[in-house]
């Protein structure tokens, strides 16, 4: 799980990828709100098996998010996959993206520090 910090605008995330890809998108569904973000053509760095880039975004402490990282480079025009408001266009799309899909996981967002004894009501 990816600890964003509610503090900071830009987060780095660094993650195992199914594959090394040089620019990557990201949809990001936000669990507490049911709504769904999407950043496309992150630039990413790879070294030893481990892939990092950052994202811009503003979260607020206890947010849960799940996210899918995909392959941009084997996807097609940003208008094919996502509508103006950056969710995705359709159902069916997800059969293309999943073939593209390099990295699924989780995020948490809270500015505590000590993590093994994290509360809820701090």
């Amino acid at each position: 799980m990816v600890i964003l910090r509610p503090d900071n605008t830009i987060h780095e995330i660094t993650i195992i990828a199914r594959l090394n890809s040089s620019n990557i998108s990201i949809v990001m569904k936000n669990e507490s709100k049911g709504t769904t973000e999407a950043f496309n053509n992150i630039s990413t760095t790879y070294s030893s098996g481990y892939l990092t880039f950052e994202i811009e975004k503003t979260v607020v402490e206890s947010e849960s998010f799940e996210y899918s990282v995909y392959a941009y480079d084997s996807l097609t025009a940003d208008s094919i996959l996502y509508s103006a408001d950056s969710t995705l266009l359709s159902a069916d799309m997800t059969d293309y993206l999943g073939s593209n899909l390099i990295f699924r996981g989780k995020a948490f967002a809270t500015n505590q520090t000590d993590l093994q004894n994290y509360k809820i009501n701090n």
